[in-house]
């Protein structure tokens, strides 16, 4: 929503330049959708407007998040999303330039 030129996700450029230091990022997931695990080389903040998400990290922990709930990512942390109900979200990613994400191996249980 807010950004630059289109990065390595593929996200559309947008008319306002990045001198704020952040980029907004709109996801619409429907129930059972699944971020690949990456990760950033930036903060990020998640902001779910509507439904219900699971968000875990690369070492297993896990929190879940409900409409209205706002929870931050530190730097270069290993996480996924899973929409457990239809989802839409917010990602706030700090930083003056937080470049595309690093997709990290799957574990496999």
């Amino acid at each position: 929503i807010i950004g630059s030129a289109p990065n390595a996700d593929g996200h559309a450029s947008a008319p306002i330049a990045r001198p704020h230091g952040f980029t907004l990022l709109h996801l619409a997931l429907d129930a059972g959708a699944k971020t690949a695990l990456h990760a950033r080389d930036c903060v990020e903040v998640l902001l779910v407007h509507r439904g219900y998400v699971q968000w875990q990290s690369d070492t297993g922990d896990h929190v879940e998040l409900n409409a209205g709930d706002t929870f931050t990512v530190p730097r270069g942390m290993g996480r996924e999303i899973e929409a457990i109900t239809q989802t839409e979200l917010f990602v706030v990613l700090g930083g003056n330039d937080p470049g595309p994400a690093r997709l990290l191996p799957t574990r496999i249980a």
